[in-house]
């Protein structure tokens, strides 16, 4: 009778061991795919919601200051400021409306780390244009032609998502002697929640550009930015001079963890605002700053 043979013990023990080293090499490999698989699904997140935010406000800013004339001493502008600031003069601010009581915690156009996850003092922009035809404002409400349609940008928690830090649109319009409510019914500015543009904001920075002007003292309607300043210093300013450009920066983080490997931060300048790498949380999100700069078209050349 022919014998029967098997694996002796050490065969068994060699098999089991070769099998488990190659089980723990293909684990290690997926587990090292999936890491570079979240990462790069987050770096996507971030580039794909930064450049949205970018190009979404630079729609709007680009014709802040459009108005409903054109004339040889204008182009296309009127007394109506495009951008508007506590210092804006009242003829050409928003009717009815201060800048310097904006709500949610605003002092001098900036709101306070106090919004939960911000890592930085952040400011908010208010601009105006005239509606030549219907349009569309930032909090997807229609207004009709022949108005002066009103965006303010500024980052606040969104409590409909974990109180994430979140640049938002608060959108309203005026016919140029009384403002009407924004979105939902609700006064303009104040208490209004606005619409979110963009989940995990953590500074939101502006800079303005001012004319040359402000230098040569005389006019020379080359409308080029001498300088780029902040809201408080251009308050400050006993002449001012018009803003020709205006310049953003955002700093963003992802929306969902990537990794533990998430290399470690850096210190940050948003525009003018430092924030150090000690406080920027280690929580596998990825960060990203985003810088542009956005030149006026319609400008009062009397003025420049």
């Amino acid at each position: 009778m022919k014998r029967m043979q098997g694996f002796s013990m050490v065969e068994l023990m060699v098999s089991t061991v070769l099998g488990l080293l190659i089980s723990a090499a293909a684990i290690q490999l997926f587990l090292a795919n999936q890491v570079s698989l979240n990462f790069q699904r987050g770096m996507n997140d971030v580039q794909a919601n930064g450049r949205f935010a970018i190009d979404a406000m630079t729609r709007e800013i680009i014709i802040a200051g459009l108005g409903p004339s054109v004339s040889s001493s204008s182009s296309g502008s009127d007394d109506f400021n495009g951008v508007v600031l506590p210092s804006t003069p009242a003829g050409g601010g928003i009717p009815g409306y201060s800048p310097g009581t904006m709500g949610l915690s605003y002092n001098n156009l900036q709101t306070t780390t106090t919004v939960p996850g911000l890592l930085s003092n952040s400011d908010q922009l208010v601009i105006q244009y005239f509606a030549n035809n219907s349009v569309v404002d930032c909090e997807g409400n229609t207004v009709a032609a022949g108005r002066y349609v009103v965006s303010r940008y500024f980052v606040a928690a969104d409590t409909a998502n974990a109180n994430i830090p979140s640049l938002k649109c608060d959108a309203g319009s005026h016919n140029g002697t009384a403002l009407a409510t924004g979105g939902g019914g609700v006064a303009f500015g104040g208490t209004e929640a606005g619409a979110v543009l963009l989940p995990g904001v953590e500074s939101f920075q502006i800079l303005y550009g001012v004319d040359d002007r402000v230098i040569s003292g005389t006019q020379n309607n080359r409308a080029l930015p001498a300088q780029y300043i902040t809201a408080d210093a251009y308050n400050a300013l006993a002449v001012k001079p018009e803003i020709v450009a205006v310049r953003l920066g955002l700093y963003l983080r992802s929306q969902e963890s990537s990794s533990n490997d998430v290399p470690a931060s850096a210190d940050v300048m948003v525009l003018d605002q430092p924030i150090l790498a000690a406080n920027i949380p280690t929580d596998g999100l990825i960060r990203r700053l985003f810088v542009t700069t956005i030149i006026l078209r319609n400008l009062d050349l009397r003025k420049v």
